[in-house]
């Protein structure tokens, strides 16, 4: 009978120590997950915060191309305008004109029209107007 005692004492001390090492790896598995939902939670915010950056960036380039698209085409201008009364006196002999305006618009709420035109030389009895593409497909 003491060995059945000896062995159901060694058996409650194996079970004491089996509950004592379930309940370790148990706080450790829910050590563990909360570390993990804590570290998915801040990559969470990390990704937000980049996809936010991101669109933000894009805006800015967005921007930023279309700032550089004008000052393309403004550039043709820039460089053909200046140029315009030699070319004259050149091709058709017209000393200095009367008037040189750039970038004129018109627009009439009379007859609902509006024009545009990059460069206009009027002399005395002629005018020559100049409109300026720097793309080939908006001609």
């Amino acid at each position: 009978m003491a060995q059945i005692e000896e062995r159901v004492s060694d058996l409650e001390k194996l079970m004491q120590q089996l509950t004592l090492n379930v309940k370790q790896v148990s706080e450790n598995i829910d050590k563990t997950q909360r570390e993990l939902s804590a570290r998915i939670d801040q990559v969470t915010k990390t990704i937000d915060r980049l996809q936010e950056e991101m669109k933000e960036f894009k805006k800015d380039m967005n921007k930023r191309w279309g700032d550089v698209a004008n000052r393309l085409g403004t550039l043709a201008e820039d460089l053909i305008a200046p140029n315009l009364p030699g070319l004259v006196k050149k091709e058709f002999g017209f000393d200095e004109p009367c008037f040189l305006g750039l970038r004129l618009k018109k627009r009439s709420k009379e007859h609902n029209i509006h024009g545009e035109v990059d460069c206009l030389l009027k002399y005395d009895d002629h005018v020559f107007v100049c409109e300026v593409k720097s793309q080939s497909s908006n001609l």
